[in-house]
């Protein structure tokens, strides 16, 4: 048989089809259900703020908060032009999670069959956990999308050896890191993707990681303090805080979370077993 093109009409409309059932699994009563976490108001204070001219949140007295400046920068104008509301925060999240479920089926259509890219896209279009966590406003939402368009930009680069198809991979990647710090490692899939080319590898690193660095030199040279004191913050939150047998009890907390979640959700393995049997 021969090689299928990239993404040719039955995927796209496969792809969004995914996203408009992962939209109604997601979109409906944001206002109402499930309640509202203290991450979101935070979120949206520090994206209101921002949208004023005023690089603090709350009543604190440094300036900068534990994440990039991506999520905010495009959260900022949304609230400005549709007001302070949760919801519009929370529908930025669902539209992300929403459209990660099409980038999934996509980038899974280039390297499998399709009955492959629609079980994995209606998992994450319809898994309980994710859509409910899709509903929250959430950095790591928006962090979704990037990590799924990377991988599709990635893979179709990989099938086509297109250049463009590799940096605009490298652009996904370096928007992820300015998303969460988590998206650090998108930039190192982009240049772990093309070795053995140490050349392009060394580029896309490069660049990939330059605009968030870029960001954080802009930060400690407008102010130092707020920046130090930001950086510190976060690393206490990487490590842990408090002594070693604090950090330890926390990482036993985290293993046994992961364990309950894998007993929990039977599907999981399931699904993984669906892989071999389609």
């Amino acid at each position: 048989m021969g090689e299928r093109r990239f993404s040719p009409w039955r995927d796209w409309a496969a792809a969004g089809a995914a996203v408009l059932l992962a939209l109604a699994l997601r979109l409906p009563g944001l206002g109402q259900s499930p309640g509202w976490d203290g991450d979101e108001g935070y979120n949206v204070e520090i994206a209101w703020r921002l949208w004023h001219g005023q690089p603090q949140f709350f009543a604190l007295s440094y300036a900068f908060v534990q994440h990039p400046i991506g999520y905010y920068a495009i959260l900022a104008p949304l609230l400005g032009l549709f007001g302070r509301d949760l919801v519009v925060a929370r529908a930025l999240g669902a539209v992300a999670g929403a459209l990660a479920v099409g980038g999934l089926y996509l980038a899974a259509s280039l390297v499998g069959s399709r009955r492959t890219a629609a079980l994995g896209a209606l998992t994450l279009a319809g898994a309980h956990f994710v859509v409910v966590y899709n509903r929250f406003a959430y950095t790591y939402n928006l962090l979704l999308w990037w990590s799924a368009l990377t991988l599709l930009l990635v893979l179709a680069w990989d099938r086509t050896r297109r250049p463009a198809w590799y940096y605009a991979a490298v652009g996904a990647a370096a928007l992820g890191w300015l998303t969460d710090q988590e998206g650090i490692a998108l930039a190192l899939f982009v240049a772990a993707a093309a070795l053995p080319d140490r050349r392009r590898a060394g580029l896309g690193l490069a660049l990939g990681l330059a605009p968030g660095l870029l960001a954080a030199l802009a930060a400690l040279a407008w102010q130092p303090q707020a920046a130090l004191q930001d950086w510190r913050v976060s690393l206490e939150r990487v490590i842990g805080a408090g002594e070693g047998a604090a950090r330890g009890a926390g990482l036993a907390r985290w293993l046994v979370n992961y364990l309950h979640l894998l007993r929990a959700e039977w599907w999981l393995p399931a699904a993984v077993a669906g892989l071999f049997v389609i």
